[in-house]
């Protein structure tokens, strides 16, 4: 199988739903071609916990997860430029100033805001 019909799996329910509409695929296989296809998710209170799959999201640029508790940000280390600007992000996770970290240092052109949640 080609790897850009490989099939997505997403570890959090609530993130493919979000996914899906911003795909506008309501159902159906979710491929990388199609998150591919994804440059911003905005899914503000959805109760989104893991970003897994969204690793898959090449060209996602805009990422609004607002009032979600998310807790590891490992799924977004190799995109190339992101605006997470207006999120809360987990410092009481102590990997997340790390991760941050080593995605500014990967190249990603990040954009982030000082608002955190402990």
């Amino acid at each position: 199988m080609c790897k850009i019909n490989k099939a997505v799996e997403f570890a959090d329910p609530k993130l493919e739903e979000a996914v899906r509409a911003a795909l506008d695929k309501p159902a159906g296989e979710l491929t990388v071609k199609d998150l591919s296809g994804l440059e911003e998710l905005y899914a503000p209170g959805h109760d989104i916990s893991d970003l897994g799959g969204l690793e898959h999201a090449a060209n996602l640029r805009h990422l609004n997860l607002y009032r979600n508790r998310i807790d590891d940000l490992t799924p977004l280390r190799g995109l190339e430029k992101l605006d997470l600007r207006y999120n809360y992000l987990p410092l009481s996770n102590a990997d997340t100033s790390g991760i941050l970290k080593d995605i500014r240092q990967s190249g990603v052109d990040l954009q982030v805001e000082p608002t955190y949640y402990d």
